[in-house]
């Protein structure tokens, strides 16, 4: 797979077939965004103090920077910056900054990101929105792809900006983003997902034991496939689920054994329904199931 493309083509999913000729991009926050970071690394404890100043103003139609410097003491620009990583989680809106569901029950259930099902589906959003751009192609392209990752080896996936973007612009931007990337697994609160592991001061690497991931984290993160990417649709493929970009699958970076293991246990609880006869092999999702609801039950 090559990161020579600024949009994200997805299958269309069983029990859906699409009304327009556009193909769903999943995207949260606006077009495919090379800035997202800014240089700033996410520091969650500061994020937490941005998403209750936004929960205590929920009673204004728009939350302004103004409002989110006096209450938490951040300068302008690091609100503005973790501002924009919120969207880029599809925590808080792209204007108004007021909080959507999931930003709202994270708030209400998990504030402080201390529980690693909250970390795992912020890494979710991360790695499979494609306004992150530099985060999402990391996650779907170079990490899969190369063993040891440099940033020097992580451009190539990314040449197709020259069209979009001056050279200059390009290194300076991709070289901030991916670092912020980079410490966000190795130094931040993302590290206890034991998702990438540093080899050396500026080479780094999938890690071979993630952090473990519950069933029901998984179960979010498929509902939230499918309503970004095919709404609508009743049952989803299983290897869509492991390979496809943006999937499950390939964000958590789960072997095919181990989703189908997490899979099957969610078809014990009653939570989807594993169907594999003649030419299927796809899970079936309930018609009243979805991501905040998931996640709900997971904080219950």
């Amino acid at each position: 797979m090559t990161g020579q493309q600024l949009s994200v083509s997805q299958p269309t999913l069983t029990g859906l077939a699409l009304t327009s000729n556009e193909e769903p991009t999943g995207t949260i926050g606006g077009d495919p965004k090379l800035q997202l970071s800014n240089g700033y690394y996410l520091r969650f404890d500061q994020l937490s103090r941005v998403l209750g100043a936004i929960a205590g103003r929920q009673h204004q139609s728009r939350v302004t920077k103004d409002n989110l410097i006096e209450d938490t003491g951040l300068s302008e620009r690091h609100v503005e910056n973790l501002c924009s990583m919120a969207v880029g989680i599809g925590l808080i809106k792209r204007i108004s900054y007021n909080l959507l569901p999931l930003g709202r029950l994270i708030v209400e259930k998990d504030r402080y990101f201390g529980d690693r099902g909250t970390l795992w589906i912020c890494h979710y959003r991360l790695g499979s929105n494609p306004h992150n751009l530099v985060w999402q192609r990391l996650v779907n392209q170079v990490l899969p792809d190369l063993d040891r990752v440099t940033t020097e080896a992580a451009r190539r996936y990314f040449s197709d900006l020259k069209d979009e973007y001056s050279e200059k612009s390009t290194q300076n931007h991709l070289r901030k983003e991916l670092d912020t990337c980079y410490n966000a697994y190795t130094e931040q609160a993302l590290a206890h997902l034991r998702y990438l592991e540093a080899v050396s001061e500026s080479t780094y690497t999938l890690a071979l034991n993630h952090a473990p991931l519950d069933p029901v984290i998984l179960l979010f993160a498929i509902y939230d496939y499918r309503d970004r990417f095919s709404l609508g649709a009743t049952a989803v493929e299983i290897p869509t689920l492991w390979r496809a970009e943006n999937s499950p699958g390939r964000v958590f970076d789960l072997s095919e054994a181990g989703l189908r293991q997490l899979l099957n246990r969610l078809h014990n609880q009653g939570e989807l329904t594993i169907e594999r006869r003649a030419d299927l092999d796809q899970v079936q999702l309930s018609s009243d199931g979805s991501a905040i609801a998931a996640l709900e039950k997971y904080y219950a």
